[in-house]
């Protein structure tokens, strides 16, 4: 590799394995080498994510379910931010759409009212019909 090249940035699952890599360094000074360090960490975090926990057949891993809780309230108000700021054009658009899609709603809405009827009109031209054999 040349002194030139530019540094991949690294993914958020490096970036946490650092971290954790940063503290661990900190708390126990120098009585382990870097490399043999990264690779403890790189593997305690590699078997929490996928190690299975409790209930029948197993289950998702701990971990998993505290990210999951930890971001769920973070995605939504994110979520809740983003449609705040957008809100003039999602209603914009919603009404565009209804623009469009409205002759087509009430025609087969008024079709659905019109074979409800012909259909009940059916029914009692039929009734008149049997009436009227009867006698």
């Amino acid at each position: 590799m040349t002194d030139n090249a530019v540094a991949k940035p690294m993914t958020a699952t490096e970036q946490f394995r650092e971290k954790i890599f940063d503290r661990i360094r900190s708390d126990i000074g120098d009585l382990m080498p870097d490399e043999m360090l990264r690779e403890i960490v790189k593997q305690c975090i590699h078997d929490e994510l996928n190690k299975p926990v409790g209930g029948i057949g197993g289950g998702s891993p701990w971990i998993k379910h505290i990210i999951k809780e930890q971001i769920s309230g973070r995605v939504r108000q994110t979520a809740i931010d983003i449609v705040s700021a957008e809100e003039s054009k999602i209603h914009a658009a919603m009404v565009e759409n209804l623009k469009e899609q409205m002759p087509e709603m009430m025609a087969t809405l008024l079709l659905t009212i019109l074979k409800g009827q012909a259909n009940s009109l059916e029914f009692a031209v039929q009734e008149i019909l049997n009436k009227v054999q009867r006698y």
